[in-house]
């Protein structure tokens, strides 16, 4: 006759079953992670973000999708905020895709390591008092921004606060208090390639504090209340880009070194400002005529 079980050996027991349901329930969850998930303007968060059965909301559909994953838009609508902390795409699809983030951060990309994607997407502010960005960037390797407006905030259409990469590329960020993009890492590097950039109405088109190396092309930085590009102890490249009626143009200030090149600056108060122990280079093909004080640079180098 078998021996009857100590209580002990029951309580085993009991705690071994119990951890393997947490397992099962945990390998539940990630395997109902989708590689791809759905947003629609008529979805539900409660659905499993299927094509067939698509969520409300940006921020109702990250939960389901896998790591590296991308959410598409499969129709027009208001799809609200989200805070991204792993790597994944999201993509608007061409449609008519928006987030209206009154009151809040636009998108806050915050994960060690991380890689996000955004594309096709249009975030307003809706001019809401606090200091609100249209995309934060806290913490992350890389942030690749592809035909995105980021409009009507307190804040800044871009706030890079982290050292990683960030890339844009036929964006705008207009009518924003602070800036249309503003890179200042509180610490180590931030590398940023803006091309075909448009930072127009805002306080500061551009703003590149201390560990920012910015390279931009294509770009347009216009009617900026105070100034179109702004540059302290930083680094920065212009290439083809127009610089128009702003406060001042161009500023290479605080150990700063802006490299310009077939650039025009027209119609600033001030077209051109840089401070003892800063560069302001032309590499050429410069066009700086009809401002209020004309400026100059200090200095030229040749490109290659």
């Amino acid at each position: 006759m078998a021996r009857p079980r100590s209580r002990w050996q029951i309580g085993v027991v009991v705690l071994s079953a119990g951890l393997l349901g947490q397992t099962l329930i945990g390998a539940t969850i990630a395997s109902a992670q989708a590689t791809r998930t759905w947003v629609s303007g008529v979805g539900d968060d409660a659905n499993p973000c299927s094509r067939t059965a698509p969520c409300k909301t940006f921020a109702g559909a990250i939960s389901k999708t896998a790591p590296g994953g991308e959410i598409s838009v499969l129709d027009p609508g208001g799809f609200g905020a989200v805070n991204i902390t792993k790597s994944i795409t999201i993509s608007g699809n061409g449609l008519a895709s928006s987030i209206l983030s009154s009151g809040i951060h636009g998108i806050t990309v915050n994960g060690a390591g991380i890689t996000v994607q955004i594309r096709d997407i249009e975030i307003n502010g809706a001019n809401t008092a606090g200091g609100f960005n249209g995309i934060r960037f806290l913490q992350g390797k890389a942030l690749i921004v592809d035909n995105v407006t980021a409009y009507n905030f307190t804040g800044s259409g871009i706030s890079m606060t982290a050292p990683g990469q960030l890339v844009v590329t036929n964006s705008r960020f207009d009518n924003n208090t602070g800036s249309g993009i503003s890179i200042a890492p509180t610490t180590g590097l931030a590398r940023v390639t803006v091309v075909g950039g448009r930072m127009d109405l805002n306080g500061t088109g551009l703003t590149a504090g201390p560990g920012a190396r910015v390279a931009m092309r294509d770009c347009s930085a216009s009617n900026n209340t105070a100034v179109g590009l702004r540059a302290t102890n930083a680094g920065m490249v212009v290439d083809t880009c127009t610089v128009q009626a702003n406060g001042t143009g161009i500023i290479s200030e605080t150990s700063s070194a802006v490299r310009v090149q077939r650039t025009v600056l027209v119609d600033n108060s001030t077209g051109l400002s840089v401070t003892a122990g800063s560069a302001l280079l032309s590499g050429g093909g410069n066009t700086v005529e009809g401002n209020g004080v004309e400026g100059a640079f200090n200095g030229t180098y040749t490109a290659k």
